[in-house]
């Protein structure tokens, strides 16, 4: 019968087909998961947090409908019984770092930043390998502009290789991107972070020998102009202001045989495009 409720969308009729069936077998955790799921789709919260809680105290706290209560009431608004449902967690999986993680950001999200740290640092105790807890860290002194922290934090990010080349220089971006053109030890550090990320395998990405490209041309270090430029154009950057550098860098210390073999291959790219 249920079934026949349920193709047809008549999500109430078959939630109250479901209480029946949970009557009969009250020890099948899945049927209190299916009325849960019934009553979201209904649009019944309060009956769904209902369910959640009677699903655990039979069965205990668990993640999945803990979870789904933590965020029926952020959408309420509801942060502090938001924070008692993690709360819980925390006591029922006392190993999981990731529930003191949600805490954390939470009390970022309330500006409780003393509070917040706390527990970056118990996930830190407890998790010291955690792949994202160097951004997290670096994050935190971001909001609380504590730049020496915040590049400490970056620096040691910068030679994680299980974080990705995106995630890196999208944080790295949003830090400095404002001051990089502007203010040398902003650029200082910026640069000393794309340092960093090239003795990983983020050595493999054209886009990061660009940039230190236009780094090494702004610090007049020719030698590694012309090296990261030739690299970045190697690696699939084949943009004309790649072939301008490699040209100028190379100029201040390479044979006219190599600057008429670099001046070919700029004109072979960008046959429109006049050299300086």
């Amino acid at each position: 019968q249920i079934d026949i409720y349920l193709s047809l969308q008549q999500y109430e009729d078959a939630s109250k087909v479901m209480e029946i069936v949970i009557k009969q077998k009250p020890e099948v955790l899945e049927y209190w998961q299916q009325l849960a799921n019934l009553y979201h789709v209904c649009g019944n919260t309060k009956a769904e947090i209902e369910t959640l809680n009677r699903l655990e105290e039979r069965f205990g706290v668990n993640d999945w409908s803990s979870m789904l209560k933590y965020n029926l009431y952020k959408e309420k608004n509801d942060t502090k019984k938001a924070e008692e449902q993690i709360i819980n967690l925390t006591k029922a999986f006392p190993s999981q770092s990731k529930y003191w993680s949600i805490l954390a950001e939470m009390k970022m999200q309330e500006k409780n930043y003393d509070k917040a740290l706390e527990y970056y640092k118990k996930v830190e105790q407890m998790d010291p390998n955690n792949e994202l807890l160097n951004l997290t860290f670096a994050n935190y002194y971001l909001v609380k502009n504590n730049q020496d922290s915040l590049f400490h934090y970056l620096y040691k990010a910068a030679a994680q290789e299980d974080v990705d080349f995106q995630t890196k220089t999208g944080i790295i971006f949003t830090v400095y991107q404002d001051k990089v053109d502007t203010d040398v030890e902003t650029f200082n550090r910026f640069f000393t972070l794309l340092e960093r990320m090239k003795l990983t395998s983020d050595s493999t990405h054209c886009e990061l020998w660009s940039m230190l490209n236009l780094g090494y041309m702004r610090k007049n270090d020719f030698i590694n102009g012309a090296y990261s430029a030739q690299k970045a154009l190697d690696l699939g950057c084949n943009n004309f202001d790649l072939h301008v550098n490699l040209l100028y860098a190379a100029s201040t210390f390479d044979s006219a045989e190599k600057l008429v073999e670099i001046s070919d291959k700029a004109i072979e790219s960008y046959p429109e495009q006049p050299l300086p």
